[in-house]
């Protein structure tokens, strides 16, 4: 869990065995993992981080969409 605002929390998570994939995803209440990293909760909203896209400068949330904001300033980036 990265952050938590109003009820809704934000997490970062990897799957993949070799080749990783990176997703940040948002739900409403604290989703619970397994020793898997599954959950029974649904996420709200999902959406996969590409590094070759630039660095992260932020998430945001638009209604039930999550929206990566690139940067290639390395003063701007998280």
């Amino acid at each position: 869990v990265l952050d938590t605002r109003d009820g809704l929390y934000l997490v970062y998570r990897e799957a993949g065995f070799q080749d990783k994939a990176e997703f940040f995803e948002m739900y409403r209440g604290k989703p619970e993992f397994d020793s898997c990293g599954s959950t029974r909760k649904p996420a709200l909203a999902t959406a996969l981080y590409e590094p070759k896209e630039g660095l992260l400068k932020r998430v945001e949330l638009h209604g039930n969409r999550l929206e990566i904001i690139y940067t290639r300033d390395v003063s701007e980036s998280i």
